[in-house]
């Protein structure tokens, strides 16, 4: 999963490029936030480019902003800042109490998800299996993998809406154990989307859903 902090900066990519901190963000709206902000720490915005410091900070702004959008495009490092986001605002709100059990959990997953996702990946081999021996032209294009490849889509975007929906009541959260109960299944639920990340990129050499974001932004939110 893409992270921010990979970047070596701190800062939240949602405040670096000025956009609400949603799953409800199109590409079309983080592109015109970066676009934004990169003509601002441009010298003919107000710097003096024959000043060696002024295109220095030139340069670390706009780095900055390149790390922040390239979270912010990729749908599983957007859900990942809103997550890191939501547990820095509640070790805020409620302290300490509220946080440690989440982030001990960095690996934690589902009920049952690794008896079923072992079923899926033993299910996927046999027809990738299939496939490379059926002659039926590429084997991504085969049924079955066709088949599998729609499943994990389908995977992805109840993920996403999950992680929203989570985020979403650990906002509200009236005390620090809801606002812990609400984080770790955002958690949880992001390790679990990563397992079908990997199982689209093994579908498909050609995959980069992960840097996809619906047209409809709405239907994310």
């Amino acid at each position: 999963m893409s992270s921010f902090q990979g970047a070596n900066t701190g800062e939240d990519p949602f405040d670096a490029l000025g956009v609400p901190a949603t799953m409800a963000l199109t590409h079309e709206q983080i592109s015109a936030a970066y676009l934004r902000r990169v003509a601002a720490v441009h010298p003919d915005a107000g710097g003096d480019a024959t000043d060696e410091g002024a295109v220095d900070d030139e340069g670390a702004g706009a780095a900055r902003l390149n790390a922040a959008k390239a979270v912010l495009m990729d749908l599983e490092g957007r859900a990942g800042a809103m997550v890191a986001r939501c547990v820095a605002a509640s070790r805020e709100r409620f302290g300490a109490a509220g946080v440690p059990e989440v982030e001990r959990g960095s690996a934690a997953l589902p009920s049952g998800f690794l008896m079923e996702i072992m079923e899926v990946r033993e299910a996927v081999d046999a027809a990738r299996e299939a496939a490379r021996g059926g002659g039926q032209g590429a084997w991504a294009e085969h049924p079955e993998i066709a088949r599998w490849r729609e499943w994990a889509l389908g995977e992805r975007t109840r993920y996403a809406a999950e992680v929203g929906a989570a985020v979403e009541r650990a906002r509200a959260a009236g005390s620090a154990e809801e606002s812990r109960r609400a984080l770790m299944e955002a958690r949880m639920t992001l390790n679990a989307w990563r397992y079908a990340e990997r199982l689209l990129e093994q579908l498909d050499p050609a995959y980069e859903g992960r840097a996809s974001a619906p047209g409809d932004g709405a239907a994310w939110a």
